[in-house]
């Protein structure tokens, strides 16, 4: 499952560099984790039961108060996240739904907080991770 992770923030983002080098490392340990858990066992499942495993049993072990992943809640699995730009002109939606990603504050989706809910896109996420499936001969095709 390659991650494929959305553009940094900007400099006006709220999160320092040294917070960003922390959500690298948390992808990459996590990643690492689930790749030796799935070579490692008799797992066999689809894509969707996956990112589930990988959501919930490795990269859930890294949330922790006080950091740039500090609850449960600002992972979402299959959610929606605005199209980047360059395909946004080739595609009829402006939205598109994405395997696995991770908000900067707990309980964010991409729509607004307020009521009535606004349908316009405006949060953005930090991360987007996105499976590849790889269907070759062998017992993990993911």
């Amino acid at each position: 499952m390659p991650a494929q992770v959305r553009d940094k923030p900007d400099k006006s983002s709220k999160f320092s560099a040294m917070q960003t080098s922390d959500l690298d490392s948390i992808v990459e340990q996590s990643l690492r984790s689930f790749y030796e858990d799935i070579s490692s066992s008799e797992l066999c499942g689809r894509e969707n039961e996956m990112v589930n495993l990988y959501a919930l049993g490795h990269l859930a072990k890294h949330v922790r108060p006080g950091t740039i992943l500090s609850e449960l809640t600002q992972i979402g699995i299959e959610v929606t996240v605005r199209q980047l730009p360059r395909l946004h002109h080739e595609l009829k939606w402006m939205t598109v739904r994405k395997d696995l990603v991770i908000w900067p504050a707990p309980r964010m989706t991409l729509w607004k907080s307020e009521k009535p809910c606004n349908k316009m896109p405006t949060n953005e996420p930090l991360a987007v991770i996105q499976s590849q499936s790889a269907y070759a001969e062998s017992r993990h095709p993911l």
